[in-house]
C-alpha cells in the first residue's frame, strides 16, 4: 500500500503488514483528508469506523493507548525521516526506500517490487534522474534487477549493504 498526497499525487510512504491508516480521522472528527491510500499489490485489510472505535473504546479496550503508541511510532519515523533527508545522499536514500519494501512486504529475491522508479522520486524526495543512476549502481552490484518500469529483487543482502544498513 502506497501513501498518496492527494493535491501533489506525490508518494510519501509504503506500508505493510500491521500498519495503521486514518488515525487521524478517528481522533479529530473535523480533520480534513491529508492522504490517500492506494493497493499496489492484493492486501487484506480490517476497517474500524469511528463508532466502532468508540465502542471498543466504551468496552474497555485500552484502544487510546493503541491510538497513542501509534501515533508516537508516526512522530518518532517522521522524526527520523527528517534527520535522513537533510544528511543522507539521495541514492542511499532510493537503497534504504527499497529496503523498507522488502521487510515490509516480505518480498523475496526474483520479485518484483511494488514501486518504479516514478514511485522512488517522491519517496526519496530525489529527481528522476538521480533515482535512475542510483538504480543502475544497485544493477551493477547486483542487489536489483530492472526490466523497462520493474525493479526486481536480487540480492537482499546486497540492498542492505547499498543503504547503509550493514
Amino acid at each position: 500500500v502506497v501513501v498518496v498526497v492527494p493535491d501533489t499525487g506525490a508518494n510519501v510512504r509504503m506500508l505493510g503488514r500491521g500498519d495503521v491508516v486514518g488515525e487521524m480521522a478517528v481522533g479529530n472528527e473535523g480533520a480534513g483528508r491529508t492522504a490517500t491510500v492506494e493497493a499496489v499489490s492484493e492486501v487484506e485489510m480490517l476497517a474500524v469506523t469511528r463508532a466502532q472505535f468508540a465502542q471498543l473504546e466504551e468496552a474497555g479496550l485500552p484502544v487510546a493507548d493503541l491510538m497513542f503508541q501509534v501515533l508516537l511510532a508516526r512522530a518518532t519515523r517522521l522524526s527520523g525521516q527528517l534527520v535522513e533527508a537533510l544528511v543522507v545522499p539521495v541514492g542511499t536514500r532510493v537503497a534504504r526506500r527499497l529496503v523498507e519494501v522488502v521487510e515490509s512486504s516480505g518480498l523475496v529475491e526474483g520479485e518484483v517490487f511494488p514501486v518504479t522508479a516514478e514511485a522512488l522520486v517522491s519517496l526519496t524526495g530525489g529527481d528522476y534522474g538521480t533515482v535512475k543512476l542510483r538504480l543502475g549502481e544497485l544493477m551493477r552490484c547486483r542487489a536489483v534487477r530492472c526490466s523497462g518500469e520493474q525493479i526486481v529483487l536480487r540480492d537482499r543482502s546486497a540492498l542492505r549493504t547499498q543503504a547503509g544498513f550493514d
